[in-house]
C-alpha cells in the first residue's frame, strides 16, 4: 500500500520549487529525511519517477531522530517553455510505506518577473584560465524584490551578490567563482527567492557546470504524441 504522508519519516521540504530554471542544465535540491519513531527506520531505496532525476544517496539505517539527507537532480534538457513536476519515491522496510518527494519549477519560463538574464548557467570549460563568471539578475517587475538563497550550491562552487535587492525594473550582479581545472564534469545549482512582500515571492535557479557542455537536446513528445 502506498500513503503520500505515512508515519515514521519526517521529511523537509516534501517538495522543492526551482521557480524558473535554464534550459540545458541541471538543477539540484537536497531534502532531509528524519526519523520521527523510537524505533530503527531502514531507508533502502529513493527511486525517481523518470530517467531525467538522478539521486544522490546511500542506503542507511536511521535511528530515533537521526538525520540523512537525499539530493535530487533534475536535467532540464527538452523542457524548454515547460513547467515540470518530478516524483520520486523513498523507500524503508517498515510496513511497506513510501515517501513521495517532488521537484517542481517551469524551465525558461517567459512569463517570470525575477530571472537571469543570458542562458542562467555559469560555465566553466575545460582549459579556461578564468575562475569567475558574472551573471546579470533582472528584476522586470514593478516592486522592488529582496534576495535570499534558499539552495545552496555545492561546496566547491563560491558566489556573491553585488546588492541583495533588486530595484523594479533593474539588475544586480551575481559573481561566481569556480577554482580551475575544469576537465573535470561537476554539475550544481543555487535557488534564489525574490520576495516583494510576505505574500509575493518568486524563485528562479542559476546552474553551475564545469567540464564539457551536455548534448543536444533531447525531444519531449506533445501529450498528443504520447497517446
Amino acid at each position: 500500500m502506498v500513503l503520500a504522508t505515512p508515519i515514521g519519516l519526517q521529511i523537509e521540504p516534501e517538495s522543492f520549487d526551482f521557480g524558473w530554471c535554464p534550459e540545458n542544465a541541471q538543477v539540484s535540491a537536497q531534502f532531509k529525511l528524519k526519523n520521527v519513531t523510537s524505533e530503527i527506520i531502514p531507508v533502502t531505496e529513493v527511486r525517481p519517477s523518470c530517467g531525467c532525476t538522478a539521486a544522490d544517496f546511500t542506503p542507511a539505517d536511521l535511528s530515533s531522530s537521526d538525520v540523512m539527507e537525499v539530493g535530487l537532480t533534475f536535467n532540464t534538457r527538452g523542457y524548454n517553455g515547460r513547467p515540470f513536476n518530478k516524483q520520486s519515491e523513498i523507500k524503508t522496510t517498515t510496513s511497506n510505506e513510501v515517501y513521495l518527494v517532488w521537484l517542481k519549477g517551469h524551465v525558461s519560463n517567459s512569463t517570470a518577473a525575477i530571472y537571469p538574464e543570458g542562458t542562467g548557467v555559469a560555465e566553466f570549460l575545460p582549459g579556461a584560465t578564468e575562475d569567475q563568471q558574472s551573471l546579470t539578475l533582472r528584476n522586470k517587475g514593478t516592486k522592488d524584490v529582496t534576495l535570499k538563497v534558499v539552495q545552496e550550491p555545492a561546496k566547491w562552487v563560491k558566489y556573491k551578490l553585488s546588492e541583495k535587492s533588486i530595484p523594479a525594473g533593474q539588475a544586480v550582479t551575481l559573481k561566481v567563482s569556480v577554482k580551475p581545472p575544469y576537465e573535470e564534469t561537476k554539475v550544481t545549482s543555487m535557488t534564489f527567492e525574490a520576495t516583494e512582500d510576505p505574500a509575493n515571492k518568486n524563485r528562479f535557479t542559476v546552474a553551475v557546470r564545469t567540464g564539457l557542455s551536455q548534448d543536444t537536446p533531447r525531444k519531449i513528445k506533445s501529450p498528443e504524441q504520447q497517446n
